[in-house]
């Protein structure tokens, strides 16, 4: 006979895992906000983003810079070339 609570068991824990890592995101992603300002998000990768991370896997994380922040960092002396269009591109 199967163990359909085992299973369910799994499921219900990953399911506290992803909960756990997306409030995790949120508060890194809110701390990082109200410190150095709306223009950067945070977002997962690898095993977190594909959903296949697990109780011991490690949490990925990115630090996004908005665009026109990120044209500011670099300062126009350091673009090369023709002139670049800093509008957003679809």
């Amino acid at each position: 006979m199967p163990d359909h609570v085992g299973s369910t068991q799994a499921t219900s824990s990953d399911q506290h895992v992803r909960e756990r890592r997306r409030r995790t995101i949120a508060k890194v992603e809110s701390s990082i906000r109200s410190h150095f300002g709306q223009e950067f998000r945070i977002g997962a990768f690898g095993s977190t983003q594909y959903g296949v991370d697990g109780r011991n896997s490690d949490l990925d994380l990115v630090v996004i810079v908005g665009i026109f922040l990120m044209f500011h960092l670099c300062g126009s002396e350091n673009i090369t070339g023709p002139q670049q269009d800093n509008r957003i591109q679809p």
